[in-house]
């Protein structure tokens, strides 16, 4: 398992509330996602989500690394978008100066 998948995996849990719905936003499966969450406390060492039979909710801990992992990956997210633009193709609108004699003439000549 990898870092990014499993925080990705916890910020959709805490913002879906359940295991169900972080796998549905992920399409994956419950069970996955349940793996994927304990891999990340067992790395950490602490404990993320107290779980019971009708709910998830974030530990002191988890509140914590939920706003500074949510932060960061908005970050990443930002840094890979600034990335793509670099090959994006301009858009806008373009000015161009001209000596009002050249304006002139173009456009009588259209």
């Amino acid at each position: 398992m990898d870092w990014m998948s499993c925080i990705n995996t916890y910020i959709r849990v805490v913002e879906e509330g359940s295991f169900n719905g972080a796998a549905r936003r992920l399409n994956t499966t419950s069970s996955a996602v349940s793996k994927r969450i304990h891999w990340l406390e067992e790395r950490i060492g602490v404990q993320l989500l107290k779980r019971t039979t009708r709910s998830v909710t974030q530990t002191e801990a988890g509140a914590l690394f939920y706003q500074r992992s949510k932060d960061s990956l908005d970050r990443f997210q930002s840094i890979i978008d600034e990335t793509r633009s670099v090959n994006e193709t301009p858009a806008g609108l373009l000015k161009i100066g001209l000596p009002s004699r050249w304006v002139r003439n173009f456009w009588f000549s259209i």
